[in-house]
């Protein structure tokens, strides 16, 4: 687990950078930056960077869980990738692999199909593989999503869809 900036998209190790997972606080340590650091699987973080770079403002993400599956969980106690997006951003596609959903509040969501909760018998590299490749399709659909321009209106900053 890493912390990245979504304002200058540095990423830190978290041993060497002042941080508590309790406070809602945690800053960036760039100087004149000083956005919030928010925590991020290795995998994700090319995808979120070229998401939220691209104007696709995320909020949440996971790489999946694969040392958390073994034979005595359900299948809907596994965690697999995902990644959240800013209630006012429309996702019309999804990565190979990936599915769309609608939050709750508001947003869409876009997740794994949920091979890996099929494959419960794959070993620790089968999944590892599988999660490396889930993120390599998505940070491809990411490169190739058009840019979101935000402006502001009466209703605050909002995007515009050309």
């Amino acid at each position: 687990m890493y912390l990245m900036c979504l304002n200058c998209f540095n990423v830190f190790n978290p041993w060497n950078v002042k941080y508590d997972p309790k406070e809602d606080k945690n800053q960036c340590p760039i100087i004149h930056c000083g956005w919030k650091l928010i925590q991020i699987d290795e995998n994700m973080i090319p995808i979120i960077t070229t998401l939220n770079q691209k104007g696709y403002k995320t909020t949440n993400c996971c790489s999946g869980h694969q040392w958390s599956f073994n034979s005595t969980m359900k299948a809907e106690e596994m965690s697999g990738a995902y990644i959240g997006f800013h209630p006012l951003v429309r996702i019309t596609s999804a990565p190979d692999g990936w599915v769309i959903e609608e939050k709750e509040g508001g947003g869409y969501i876009i997740r794994d199909e949920g091979e890996l909760s099929i494959q419960r018998n794959w070993g620790l590299l089968e999944k590892q593989q599988w999660m490396f490749q889930l993120c390599t399709t998505a940070l491809k659909w990411a490169m190739n999503l058009p840019e979101l321009k935000w402006s502001w209106d009466s209703n605050g900053y909002t995007p515009r869809y050309e």
